[in-house]
């Protein structure tokens, strides 16, 4: 009985730590700090090396004393990737012979996009092996949102205060390698126009919907831009890009950027939230000044579309409709000119002037008919004169050979009716 007792004490003297050895007060024997960096838990409480883009993360910071002597004052420096964000620790739990730093005593140096960032703090005491049964331990709760890497790889450090003795500095830190699996998000871009046919000068009326319909929110850039297919520096164009009250997305436009050029309607990096839509309303006014035109020829319209699209901003997997294009023309201003008769009145030309040719190309000179007066010349009144019937030939269209003989008549019944006329005055 008495040895029972005996060695109840001395298990009991081993358990219970002595006023002179507590933490304030212990020994400097040397002592050796292992940190642990315990990363998710997966299916099955099997730890696992991976991790998504974009998700949230939980990891735990756990810093173990083997050494005999009691470790005060320990520092950690925890590296937190760069482009990690959303960072917050907390002391989530520790042994029954170790003190927990508290909120304020944990500083967090955020992380940029290009350069780490870091967690620090301080445990109070962490008691070692000459004072416990098993190794005491304090664990730090990290929290936060993986960045859109590859891999990332934090990594930890512990060290003892100054006066202290780590008996194994070479296991004083550790670092994990985990890798990133992308986010994949269905996505779809639609534009709706109220007509695809216009005249020059009206206005066009264009509906731009960009929708996230996955689980994650998306960091993408949108893109919207209006072309023709003869752009001219004469041309004209009003645009007008807003929000529509149906979006269900945060709007990323302000004032400024409602008349933006037709060539970046819309250029923007923005997070599309999870199940939400960003509709935008876009009006096109383009003025194509009238063109010279063949007569009767109507202007030819001129092919115009909007095209909008949307892209990863180097950190998600997209899936779904990543674009859309709308078609349509435009008919120029036409110019119209006035009509030119294609009819010209000709000079009107007596056929008495035009000179008759013969067969070898020179004028004939057609001979002078003699005139007699009409009271030496019996039966004058049934003979035409000689201008006259040169006229009334004409006329007519007598061949010149006609002409002559007909001359020729006229001369020998002149010849003998002389002659009768003078055998009478004999």
């Amino acid at each position: 009985m008495l040895t029972l007792l005996a060695a109840l004490v001395t298990c009991l003297s081993l358990l219970c730590l002595p006023a002179s050895l507590t933490p304030a007060h212990a020994a400097p024997f040397p002592v050796d700090l292992v940190p642990h960096l315990v990363r998710e838990v997966g299916e099955g409480g099997v730890l696992t090396n991976y991790g998504v883009q974009g998700a949230e993360f939980t990891w735990h910071v756990v810093v173990e004393n083997a050494g005999r002597a009691v470790a005060r004052d320990v520092t950690f420096d925890l590296t937190i990737p760069a482009g990690t964000t959303e960072v917050h620790a907390t002391c989530a739990r520790k042994t029954f012979n170790a003190g927990c730093p508290t909120d304020d005593q944990l500083k967090v140096a955020p992380a940029t996009l290009l350069e780490d960032g870091h967690l620090t703090g301080t445990i109070p005491y962490i008691l070692g092996t000459q004072f416990s049964m098993s190794r005491e331990s304090v664990t730090i709760q990290v929290t936060g949102r993986y960045p859109f890497r590859d891999q990332v790889t934090p990594t930890l450090s512990v060290a003892p205060a100054a006066e202290a003795i780590d008996t194994n500095p070479y296991d004083n830190e550790t670092a994990e390698v985990i890798h990133l699996q992308p986010v994949t998000v269905p996505v779809s871009v639609k534009i709706e126009q109220d007509t695809p046919d216009l005249h020059s000068g009206a206005e066009r009326h264009y509906t731009v919907t960009y929708a996230n319909d996955g689980d994650a929110d998306a960091p993408l850039t949108l893109n919207a831009k209006y072309t023709s297919a003869s752009p001219s520096q004469s041309d004209t164009l009003s645009t007008s890009v807003t929000c529509t009250a149906t979006s269900t997305a945060p709007c990323p436009l302000s004032a400024e950027d409602e008349h933006p050029s037709a060539d970046s309607l819309l250029s923007r990096t923005v997070t599309l939230p999870a199940h939400t839509a960003l509709v935008v309303d876009v009006r096109i006014t383009h003025t194509i000044p009238a063109q010279k035109v063949g007569l009767n020829t109507a202007p030819l319209p001129q092919p115009v579309n909007l095209t909008a699209s949307m892209a990863s901003n180097g950190t998600v997997r997209l899936t779904g409709t990543l674009s859309d294009q709308s078609a349509g023309t435009l008919t120029p201003d036409a110019l119209s000119l006035p009509e030119a008769s294609k009819e010209e009145k000709l000079p009107e030309i007596a056929l008495s002037d035009v000179p008759v040719y013969t067969s070898h190309g020179a004028p004939l000179t057609q001979p002078a008919l003699p005139e007699f007066p009409p009271d030496q010349v019996p039966g004058a009144a049934q003979v035409p004169a000689a201008k006259s019937t040169q006229k009334y030939l004409a006329r007519t269209g007598v061949s010149i050979t006609a002409l002559i003989l007909m001359s020729s008549i006229l001369l020998l019944s002149g010849a003998a009716l002389r002659m009768r006329i003078r055998t009478r005055l004999r």
